[in-house]
């Protein structure tokens, strides 16, 4: 009796692992299943590069901004450590304080794309002193920016 046991229970468990064979079948990856993949990722990779492309070009912006900010309080720093308002309306007037690119490099400035700085003025006192930064971006658009202040005796 007991080798008969042994030799059922084997035709058993021969049974269940054909059965279990028959349920886990690997069939792989149809082509129609691989090209819509590929698609999708492609989708998705092109909204990314274009995602950090924008970003990029945002950073240079906003870099270029503060420099920009950055000059404009540096150059009315300079005005206002002049002496008095008749020093400061002949400086503006004579253009001391209107600066081109190789000007920004002499005073120690890293100067940006085409970069030129202005200024004028207004009213005798208080003195309304603007000053205009001026530049071309990346995509060749041409930003200003302006810093306003007014001095006093």
């Amino acid at each position: 009796m007991p080798a008969s046991r042994s030799a059922r229970q084997s035709r058993i468990l021969l049974r269940r692992s054909q059965k279990i064979k028959k349920v886990v079948s690997f069939k792989g990856l149809t082509l129609v299943e691989l090209l819509l993949s590929a698609a999708i990722l492609a989708f998705v990779l092109t909204g990314m590069v274009a995602f950090f492309v924008n970003c990029n070009l945002l950073n240079v912006y906003n870099r270029n901004l503060s420099v920009a900010m950055s000059h404009a309080q540096y150059t009315l720093e300079d005005i206002r450590n002049t002496t008095n308002l008749t020093n400061i309306t002949a400086g503006i007037a004579n253009g001391n304080w209107t600066w081109d690119a190789t000007t920004v490099r002499i005073k120690g400035l890293n100067a940006l794309n085409n970069e030129s700085i202005s200024s004028n003025y207004t009213d005798a006192d208080p003195l309304h002193v603007t000053v205009t930064v001026s530049w071309r971006d990346l995509n060749s658009k041409n930003r200003n920016i302006s810093l306003e202040t007014l001095i006093t005796q």
